[in-house]
């Protein structure tokens, strides 16, 4: 029998925390507008974790979720630079991509460069 080990909210909590200060940094660093949503989480139900300006003069809420190993089957079908449809019954399909894939497709839309992207 495996045992389980708990992670405490406060962890989870700073997990989490961490992941969006990265994500909003990323997205900083390639010249978009973003900001972390100050005490997001479980607590507040329906709150963003993460605002991102990906179109002119809008903000986009954005849910960031974590996992150890939840998500495998996902990133063994996607490569760094591909996107990845996913649909379960009766749901609208999904498509995955790389965060870095995604900011990198944006920023050379903005710009006129539609032709490559990094």
């Amino acid at each position: 029998m495996k045992k389980q080990l708990k992670v405490s909210y406060a962890g989870r909590y700073r997990k989490g925390r961490t992941l969006e200060k990265m994500l909003v940094n990323l997205a900083k660093d390639k010249g978009f507008e973003a900001k972390r949503e100050p005490l997001s989480g479980g607590a507040t139900e329906g709150k963003p974790d993460i605002w991102l300006g990906l179109t002119p003069g809008a903000l986009h809420a954005i849910q960031v979720k974590s996992q150890a190993n939840g998500w495998k089957g996902i990133y063994k079908s996607l490569s760094e630079d591909s996107l990845l449809i996913i649909k379960a019954n009766r749901k609208e399909a999904l498509i995955v991509l790389p965060y870095k894939f995604l900011l990198n497709l944006l920023r050379n839309y903005k710009v006129g460069n539609i032709e490559k992207v990094e």
